[in-house]
């Protein structure tokens, strides 16, 4: 077995900032559903109710791996088995997600199908990551930053479509 834990020691500030800046803009989730509280639960606006549920499952699945990259463990797998599993939640809630949006017959506006792609893709990501064994640890954490860092500036897009592009049902 390979043992990691002096390289993964070596990126445990950038988890801990990782997570440190994903609470805070769980923070600015929260403010923008807040200040669009009831305008986001209209007909009109229920894909973008669906977008804050897909950002605020963005936001926890940054957040759980960022906790679990700074538990100490000494085993390349048991990292992986954390990506991987990351992965297939986020994958699984985002397909929820838009299914919902689907099955209702709506057409997503743009902005929401971007969000729901790059989601989808970075999840993909993080599991071909996180399951293969393709290249040395080391490397994997580098390229793992790719899908992590697509989750944390898409998630940001969504929070700040959902402060900017609500419209209220006048």
């Amino acid at each position: 077995m390979n043992h990691v834990g002096p390289l993964v020691k070596e990126w445990s500030t950038f988890f801990s900032v990782l997570g440190g800046a994903t609470a805070t803009l769980l923070g600015l989730l929260f403010v923008a559903v807040s200040l669009h509280g009831r305008a986001i639960h209209e007909e009109q606006n229920s894909g973008f109710f669906r977008l804050a549920r897909l950002t605020l499952s963005n936001y926890l699945m940054l957040l759980s791996l960022s906790l679990q990259m700074l538990v100490p463990v000494e085993r390349e797998m048991q990292f992986r088995m954390v990506w991987a599993i990351t992965a297939v939640v986020g994958l699984f809630w985002t397909i929820k997600l838009f299914w919902e949006i689907r099955k209702n017959g709506q057409k997503p506006d743009p902005f929401i199908s971007r969000s729901y792609r790059a989601a989808f893709l970075s999840y993909i990501l993080l599991f071909v990551l996180g399951s293969w064994r393709f290249t040395d640890f080391k490397e994997t954490l580098t390229f793992i930053m790719l899908p992590v860092m697509f989750l944390v500036f898409g998630s940001i897009r969504n929070s700040w479509g959902l402060m900017t592009m609500i419209k209220p049902n006048s």
